[in-house]
């Protein structure tokens, strides 16, 4: 495994999340992976040479960084965040996104910057991750650069479909 970048990647449940091999890598790139109730585990096995591990959020989870001679680690999160949403839009398909909200404490509504996927006017549906064609959990229409999403628990993975053709 060498030159390998892992970004912008949800894991829950079930875990862990594994970087790395039997054989020495190098060049590894760890970033913006949000991670609940999953251990994030860089190398194993071999003597690797070097590793980035950036921004990473790991709520009920440990990160673990093994045999490499080089290490570049920061922002990276250990346990339940007071409120975090991130909106990934997908870059394959203009008109889908998935959303990771983390809510240590306070409301069971949180704050989404939707803006620039969406514009005012745009109808959106959000499903969970659980059943992505299933019924959606919630439903709006976005009326300016964030739009309020409710939410139980700690953590919710959802995925949010944009309408085509919404706005005025």
């Amino acid at each position: 495994m060498d030159n390998y970048v892992l970004e912008d990647n949800v894991a829950c449940e079930k875990g862990p999340f594994l970087v790395g091999g039997g054989r020495p890598s190098h060049g590894i790139a760890v970033r913006r992976n949000y991670l609940y109730g999953v251990d994030m585990r860089i190398g194993y096995g071999a003597e690797n040479e070097d590793c980035e591990v950036r921004g990473n959020v790991m709520a009920r989870g440990k990160l673990f960084i093994e045999k490499y001679k080089t290490v570049l680690k920061e922002n990276n999160v250990e346990g339940v965040p007071d409120k975090l949403a991130v909106l990934i839009p997908n870059k394959y398909d203009p008109c889908r996104a998935h959303l990771v909200l983390y809510r240590g404490a306070g409301d069971e509504r949180l704050n989404v910057r939707a803006a620039p996927f969406l514009q005012p006017g745009d109808a959106y549906r959000l499903f969970s991750w659980k059943d992505p064609f299933g019924k959606p959990v919630f439903d709006g229409k976005c009326e300016g650069p964030e739009i309020l999403v409710p939410m139980r628990g700690e953590f919710a993975a959802l995925l949010m479909l944009k309408e085509p053709g919404a706005r005025p």
